[in-house]
């Protein structure tokens, strides 16, 4: 399943991040905001549980988030986004995957991943890009062979081809999108898209 994100400041920073003239830091700054706000939207629907703490008038029991999470960044551009999302999840534990594309084929190969225990915890995969869906596919696979349960994934931009691939292999898995874009270039780019997010973060 997926679900656009209707936020006006969502909106706003992806529209943002469209200007290529945006110098590199403020680019930077911009990605982790919607790290932060992506990942607010998805954990509207966490699990809460009781817990006595002490507070100025003895102890007390209130409502906190119980879910053990995992954040999981796709190399290289997902880092940026981290950023964000660990200011708001501090104590989640952080895997790292990188997927490289063949750009004539568009197949994508995990080739680098440092994953930490994932049962029993929920799995939030951060790429801000799902274009053709084969990325997103083959990191889905490579967790789930790793113990994944409950996944979800943030994305700032998508394309319905994208999801509907996604959907068709892995009905359970969450996509939460800030903005789907109508086209899919032949070489696998989102149309207008953000251009080569990874050159513009990094290069």
């Amino acid at each position: 399943m997926f679900r656009v994100i209707e936020n006006s400041v969502i909106k706003d920073r992806v529209n943002r991040l469209r200007d290529i003239s945006l110098p590199r830091e403020t680019l930077r700054k911009v990605v982790a905001d919607l790290g932060f706000l992506l990942l607010y939207e998805a954990l509207r629907d966490s699990e809460l549980s009781e817990r006595e703490i002490e507070t100025w008038r003895g102890r007390k029991s209130f409502e906190f988030i119980s879910e053990r999470t995992v954040l999981v960044p796709i190399l290289r551009v997902g880092v940026a986004t981290l950023e964000g999302a660990r200011d708001l999840l501090p104590d989640s534990r952080v895997g790292f995957l990188m997927a490289t594309r063949n750009e004539e084929t568009l197949e994508v190969e995990v080739n680098c991943e440092k994953i930490p225990d994932l049962k029993g915890s929920r799995v939030f995969i951060l790429d801000p890009m799902l274009a053709t869906g084969n990325t997103l596919l083959c990191v889905l696979e490579a967790l789930k062979k790793r113990g994944a349960g409950r996944t979800d994934s943030l994305h700032i931009l998508a394309t319905e081809e994208g999801i509907r691939k996604v959907e068709e292999r892995f009905p359970n898995h969450c996509i939460w999108v800030a903005v789907i874009d109508p086209k899919l270039s032949s070489s696998g780019f989102i149309l207008p898209g953000l251009g080569d997010m990874g050159d513009r973060l990094y290069s």
